[in-house]
């Protein structure tokens, strides 16, 4: 009728269809990227909540309370843990944080420090740039980000509104871990028979990877600010709390993260008059060996392995699509889409 064809426009709508989901979700963004770290945070959890239901006597009665009992009792406990070290963390990270901020221009004029430290023959020509590298560095890194992370620990301290956000986290994480299986068993019962299969296997090996990935990441993550912290304060780096936990921070965004956080301890540190950079240099060279080739292959599978080319190429992608989001979520993703891609071209893949 008046010379439209049906299936041009069946067509049509379905692109149109398509288009509108892609622009709801980049409209929900903020709340899909709250979803994804409640759920990260809940495969953090997931190993403390079966070792309580391991240990928990068995003849508990089966009221709907009795079975949620493990996931309250850690909540209560790892919450605890987690507020009491972050508090303690924070507020000496902070305090650092502030010192720095107003110490920065005295340690921005102050060129003979740095200009005093031994370098190797081939690179004495380049002191004057590795100096006023490190000068713009602190100039235009520190004194507009401390500002900012000033501010939000306010807002997240007095504002009720920063605290109602913060507490959707756990909140969403604890109906993840309670009914994360009966959701994922809705979603696979959907499809037809013949492709359930498939389905079920693309979620467990789905599952598999986040959990090797996010608690590998979060041990990872620990180690580096137990390693940090305590090699700053045997050796006497000054602001040594907020730089591990810089450095704990940023191993969330591979190779780039490690990278700017060495850089920057060496940055702050050699502008402060400390006096041992060679030395932190070779512990950040021994440390990040340990890390990519002792510890992070004890954690993870190779089935989380990404090729360094895919890394840095979605690393790149992710902070140009999404920002400071995008550069944490690039790798999982590319790594979903690898076990994705494998599952539907083996079905045996996994097993």
């Amino acid at each position: 009728m008046l010379g439209t064809d049906a299936r041009v426009a069946r067509a049509a709508w379905t692109v149109l269809l398509i288009a509108g989901s892609l622009i709801l979700l980049w409209l929900l963004r903020d709340l899909l990227f709250l979803l994804t770290v409640a759920l990260f945070f809940s495969y953090m959890l997931s190993p403390v909540v079966g070792l309580v239901e391991r240990y928990l006597p068995k003849n508990l009665p089966m009221g709907s309370f009795a079975k949620e009992m493990p996931l309250v009792v850690v909540y209560l406990a790892m919450l605890g843990a987690i507020a009491g070290a972050g508090f303690w963390i924070g507020a000496n990270a902070l305090e650092q944080a502030t010192r720095l901020s107003a110490k920065l221009p005295e340690l921005l004029a102050n060129r003979e420090s740095l200009m005093r430290y031994p370098l190797p023959e081939w690179a004495e020509p380049a002191r004057a740039a590795i100096l006023e590298y490190a000068r713009g560095l602190l100039e235009g890194g520190f004194e507009k980000l401390w500002p900012h992370l000033q501010d939000l620990s306010r807002r997240l301290l007095s504002g009720l509104g920063s605290a109602a956000l913060f507490l959707l986290v756990p909140i969403f994480a604890f109906y993840f871990l309670k009914d994360g299986i009966a959701i994922s068993n809705a979603i696979i019962n959907r499809f037809p028979a013949d492709q359930r299969s498939t389905v079920g296997g693309i979620f467990g090996d789905l599952h598999r990877l986040l959990s090797q990935y996010i608690r590998s990441l979060a041990l990872i993550s620990v180690a580096t600010f137990v390693a940090y912290e305590g090699f700053f304060l045997i050796v006497g780096v000054p602001y040594s709390t907020l730089l591990a936990t810089l450095a704990a921070v940023l191993e969330v965004i591979p190779v780039v993260g490690p990278l700017t956080a060495a850089i920057t301890a060496l940055a702050v540190a050699g502008f402060s008059g400390y006096s041992g950079l060679a030395g932190m240099v070779i512990f950040f060279v021994a440390y990040r060996l340990f890390t990519d080739y002792v510890l992070q292959p004890f954690l993870m599978s190779s089935g989380v392995a990404v090729h360094p080319l895919a890394v840095l190429a979605g690393l790149l992608a992710g902070e140009q699509l999404a920002g400071i989001p995008g550069l944490v979520l690039s790798i999982p993703l590319i790594a979903a889409f690898r076990v994705i891609y494998l599952r539907l071209e083996n079905p045996h893949f996994g097993k």
